[in-house]
């Protein structure tokens, strides 16, 4: 296997939301601040321009008040079933991250493909990343009454 091989990481989790509730918990900006940041880490501001082409901007605080800045740009864009987007940290390069928003009665099953990660020994740092992610998304739907 080459240094240039990349990896990708699948997960799946069902929610108790209606979709389009699912939906807007990733594209709306003061949402997405309540849930969609790194572990240990604050959202200082969100900014989504939510159309094909359009940038996506996160800055954090980490725990030890360290300034980090995620970029993105949305690359496929249909509301609300699926987002294709770039997702790039400061200094590093750029994943891809694929969104597909399953419509299960009131439920939504949530598939997501984050592809281009750069090390097989990185896979377990991003599968709990996203674990704890999503677990925060759980915990905001459920404190917000969405579900």
């Amino acid at each position: 296997m080459s240094r240039e091989t990349k990896h990708t990481l699948h997960m799946t989790r069902i929610f108790d939301a209606p979709r389009p509730v699912v939906f807007d918990y990733f594209t709306q900006p003061e949402l997405v601040k309540t849930w969609w940041v790194p572990p240990g880490t604050t959202a200082e501001s969100v900014e989504i321009d939510l159309r094909v082409g359009g940038s996506c901007r996160w800055q954090v605080r980490g725990s030890k008040n360290q300034r980090i800045v995620i970029t993105g740009t949305i690359k496929e864009l249909i509301i609300p079933q699926r987002i294709v987007m770039t997702n790039q940290w400061e200094g590093l390069d750029a994943t891809l991250i694929t969104f597909e928003f399953i419509e299960l009665g009131k439920q939504t099953e949530v598939r997501l493909i984050h592809h281009g990660i750069p090390a097989a020994d990185m896979m377990p740092m991003f599968q709990t990343n996203w674990t704890k992610t999503l677990e925060r998304l759980e915990e905001q739907l459920q404190s917000r009454g969405a579900l």
